[in-house]
């Protein structure tokens, strides 16, 4: 059975709709979980603790049923133990609860994440024990669990990141971002999820990854990508297209690469700022609508900014902090 109708079941059985073959059927799944170890994953409480409010609301309201039960029917052993599971049952769905909707993980012992931010004009590289690299992007974070011989690989991530994964069938390798989850067994793929930005884009260029979306604590299938194919997913309208990339304009980036094809100037910009580390101002909105084309490679942000001037006709200023560095420059 799929998650997703797993946690309807359980929903179902917290209402008391369940018929008495969805009941045998929760029971089941419920002895085999009870069997496996699970540890707690302390960076789920809060999904934790609102899922504890509604599950142990449905035991309360047992319990309160319960207690109008008059006494001679209190009595039989037959009723008694009726109460007795149908309590068991909804405290062991609740763990089911957890357990589907990621508040246990799949090791016995707490996880210790390691974390890991870059600055605007800076990049980074982890190297992981199984051979996994990943390039992060400026401005971005990486959270990943310190313990690298669990059954899932898992890696939470704000901002942009190119992923080398090793190859292990076995072992599934997850990145999450946002609501977006890509999983990999291993492959060569990109990810740009800024916080700050409505699309969210996963570029793949070799092997092959499976895009999902999560809503409501229920996990969607979007799309399996192929090489050279990538998902745009918008988190405003909550729809999700797919088309051929240019490797440089996508993943130019961590080779000093960064490539403009019609690209809207302020769009330009908020990419040039992440990589330089300096700020790109429009003094003149009045040309907010530019778009410019263009190729730079380990050129500095002072090339970078006469080529736009070129290309626009604007004119440029830099603004220094102390010690004269040039933190920003403004177009007008």
């Amino acid at each position: 059975m799929e998650k997703k109708n797993l946690t309807l079941l359980i929903e179902k059985y917290r209402n008391g709709k369940c018929s008495a073959e969805e009941k045998m059927m929760l029971e089941k799944y419920l002895d085999s979980f009870q069997k496996s170890e699970s540890g707690w994953n302390e960076n789920n409480m809060g999904n934790i603790q609102e899922a504890e409010e509604r599950i142990l609301a449905g035991v309360m309201n047992r319990i309160s049923s319960a207690k109008r039960i008059n006494l001679y029917s209190l009595a039989n052993s037959n009723t008694l133990l009726k109460i007795a599971a149908s309590i068991v049952l909804l405290v062991g769905a609740f763990s089911l609860f957890l357990y589907l909707n990621g508040g246990f993980s799949s090791s016995s012992s707490n996880i210790t994440w390691n974390e890991k931010i870059t600055n605007t004009g800076e990049k980074s590289i982890l190297t992981f024990l199984d051979g996994t690299k990943i390039t992060l992007n400026a401005g971005s974070k990486v959270r990943y669990p310190s313990n690298s011989d669990r059954e899932i690989r898992e890696i939470y991530l704000e901002g942009e990141a190119y992923f080398d994964v090793a190859k292990d069938p076995s072992r599934p390798f997850i990145v999450y971002s946002q609501n977006i989850a890509t999983t990999v067994f291993g492959t060569s793929f990109n990810v740009q999820a800024f916080p700050d930005e409505n699309e969210i884009m996963i570029s793949l260029v070799e092997g092959n990854v499976k895009v999902s979306r999560t809503n409501n604590n229920i996990t969607e299938d979007l799309v399996y990508l192929k090489p050279e194919q990538q998902l745009t997913y918008s988190r405003k309208d909550d729809i999700s297209r797919i088309e051929i990339f240019d490797l440089q304009e996508s993943v130019g980036w961590k080779d000093n690469i960064i490539k403009f094809n019609d690209e809207p100037l302020l769009k330009a910009f908020t990419k040039l700022e992440r990589f330089y580390g300096v700020k790109f101002e429009l003094d003149n909105q009045s040309k907010a609508n530019l778009k410019i084309t263009a190729n730079f490679k380990d050129d500095s942000f002072k090339t970078v900014a006469e080529v736009i001037k070129k290309l626009t006709g604007l004119k440029y200023k830099t603004v220094t902090e102390k010690n004269n560095v040039i933190k920003r420059i403004v177009f007008y």
